[in-house]
């Protein structure tokens, strides 16, 4: 019960988004802004981002994705 509670602690180290890719609701929507803020972010919290997703900009999904070590799949 020891390691269970020392990795409860320590935090997700994967995250899956489910989306279209077309940020629309938020303080920042403009999706360079939002990449510049998850590659802040995943500086002191590095957790793999997967998507899957269909969408307008995939592009963007992907390259998040990219940058954290996950994985991006689309569906049309």
């Amino acid at each position: 019960m020891g390691n269970e509670s020392k990795s409860y602690k320590m935090g997700p180290d994967e995250l899956y988004l489910v989306t279209d890719g077309a940020p629309s609701i938020g303080d920042i929507v403009d999706p360079d802004q939002i990449l510049e803020a998850v590659l802040q972010l995943h500086k002191s919290m590095p957790i793999r981002i997967n998507c899957i997703g269909v969408g307008v900009n995939l592009r963007f999904m992907r390259k998040m994705c990219r940058a954290t070590g996950g994985e991006a799949k689309f569906f049309e």
